[in-house]
């Protein structure tokens, strides 16, 4: 079921990015599309160590957080830079994130990851870390 479930997050990801691996959570259609791949009522974790950490419930918490965060941004863009099979029903995508802060002009690029724990060909839970390294100990993989 793994590499099923890899296949399905691949999916949602193209279909946000409309083919792609790249999509603007700016653009409120690829937000839209990228947020089916979740169940409705998901539990999305963010790492504690990013500021607004917390728990976001459902996809309408998720959306709204997607929007609030990416707003403070003139860019802000998400690319899947690998997805992996991590066993069960997980999947760790790899993430490349890129912005550019509103006001001080700014750019930021990190690399993080989300280990998705898959039900019904959505996410019904992710865990969001800061860094990869702690991810793939989570997921259970090496670098």
């Amino acid at each position: 079921m793994s590499q099923e479930n890899v296949e399905i997050v691949r999916g949602y990801f193209e279909a946000a990015a409309s083919g792609g691996i790249r999509f603007d959570v700016l653009d409120d259609e690829a937000l839209d599309r990228a947020i089916q791949g979740f169940h409705p009522e998901v539990e999305f974790h963010e790492d504690l160590k990013f500021p607004e950490a917390t728990v976001y419930r459902g996809r309408d918490a998720l959306r709204a957080y997607f929007r609030q965060f990416s707003g403070e941004f003139d860019r802000f863009w998400f690319e899947a830079e690998d997805i992996l099979d991590a066993g069960d029903d997980q999947v760790l995508l790899l993430t490349h994130v890129h912005g550019r802060g509103k006001g001080s002009g700014a750019d930021f690029d990190m690399r993080g990851a989300w280990l998705l724990t898959m039900g019904e060909e959505t996410a019904v839970r992710v865990d969001g870390y800061l860094d990869r390294r702690e991810a793939l100990e989570a997921a259970g993989l090496r670098e």
